[in-house]
C-alpha cells in the first residue's frame, strides 16, 4: 500500500490547496514534453492509464492531446475533485501498488513525485513489474520525481501562501529530514481569514465541520537515486530510452521514458 494514503495533504480541505499550488501552465509544459515524447517513441499510441493522478489537472492537459485515458489515485476526495472538471477521462480510486489491469495500454505514466510515496524499493520492484505487465508490446512508461542531496538536519521548504477561498488564507511551511531512504516531513499549518489568526478553530467547509490543525502529519517520500531507479526498471524489464533532468524546473529532477522491450 501507498504511504500517500495517510497524508493528511490529500483530504478535505487540503485537497482545495492541493488545487491552488500550481498554476495551469505549469502542468501544460510538463505535458506538452511528454506528448512530444510520445510522438518520438510511440506515435501510433493511443490508450494511456495514468496513476496517481491527483485532481486531474495533468490528466486534463493530456486529454487535450486525444488519448483515450483511464486515471486513477487512492484518494478518494482527489478522485472526486477531478471528476468535477469536465475532463475527458474515466476516473477510479485505486492504489498503484495493487495494479491489476483488466486490459493492456500504449502508454503508463506517474508524475509529480507520486512514484516515490511507495513504502521501500521492494514495493518499487513489484510496483514496475505490474506496470510492465499492463502495458502492450513497445509501450511507454513515464515517471518524474527529485532526488535531492541527503541532509543531516531538519530544512525548511519556503512558505506557501494558498488563498483557498471565502476569505481563508493558508500559510503551510514543510520541515523535511533525512533519515536512511526517507525523507520524513510535517507542515506547520496557519489559517487567516480577513487578516486574523483562526488556527486551531473549527470553521464549516463542504458542509462538514473542520479543525485547522496547526500540524499536518505528511507520508515519508522514498529516496531513489537515479542509477537506483535505472536498476529497478531494468529489472522488471524496461528499456530506459531516456533520462531527463530538470524536468520539474530544478536540477534535482528527473524524467525517467522507459519501454516494454522484448
Amino acid at each position: 500500500m501507498t504511504t500517500k494514503k495517510k497524508d493528511e495533504f490529500y483530504s478535505g480541505l487540503m485537497v482545495e490547496a492541493f488545487d491552488k499550488i500550481t498554476t495551469e501552465a505549469v502542468y501544460k509544459k510538463r505535458a506538452t514534453k511528454v506528448v512530444k515524447l510520445i510522438k518520438k517513441y510511440n506515435p501510433k499510441a493511443k490508450t494511456l492509464l495514468e496513476l496517481a493522478c491527483g485532481t486531474g489537472n495533468f490528466t486534463k492537459q493530456l486529454a487535450k492531446a486525444g488519448f483515450v485515458i483511464t486515471a486513477t489515485d487512492i484518494s478518494k476526495d482527489e478522485i472526486e475533485k477531478a471528476k468535477t472538471k469536465s475532463i475527458d477521462a474515466k476516473f477510479s480510486v485505486a492504489d498503484m501498488s495493487k495494479l491489476r489491469a483488466t486490459r493492456k495500454y500504449d502508454i503508463i505514466c506517474c508524475f509529480w513525485e507520486s512514484f516515490r510515496y511507495l513504502p521501500n524499493y521492494k514495493v518499487c520492484e513489484d510496483t514496475l513489474k505490474r506496470i510492465f505487465n499492463a502495458l502492450k508490446q513497445d509501450g511507454l512508461f513515464f515517471v518524474d520525481f527529485t532526488h535531492f542531496p541527503p541532509h543531516a538536519k531538519q530544512f525548511k521548504i519556503p512558505t506557501y501562501t494558498i488563498k483557498l477561498g471565502n476569505g481563508l488564507v493558508l500559510l503551510k511551511d514543510t520541515y523535511i529530514l533525512t533519515r536512511g531512504d526517507l525523507d520524513t516531513r510535517w507542515d506547520k499549518m496557519r489559517y487567516m481569514l480577513r487578516g486574523k489568526d483562526i488556527t486551531g478553530q473549527k470553521i464549516e467547509w463542504g458542509g462538514k465541520s473542520i479543525l485547522l490543525k496547526q500540524r499536518l502529519n505528511r507520508a515519508p517520500l522514498l529516496r531513489i537515486p537515479q542509477q537506483k531507479m535505472e536498476k529497478i526498471l531494468t529489472k522488471a524489464g524496461f528499456n530506459i530510452l531516456e533520462v531527463q533532468d530538470n524536468f520539474a524546473g530544478c536540477p534535482e529532477s528527473m524524467l525517467f521514458v522507459a519501454q516494454k522491450s522484448k
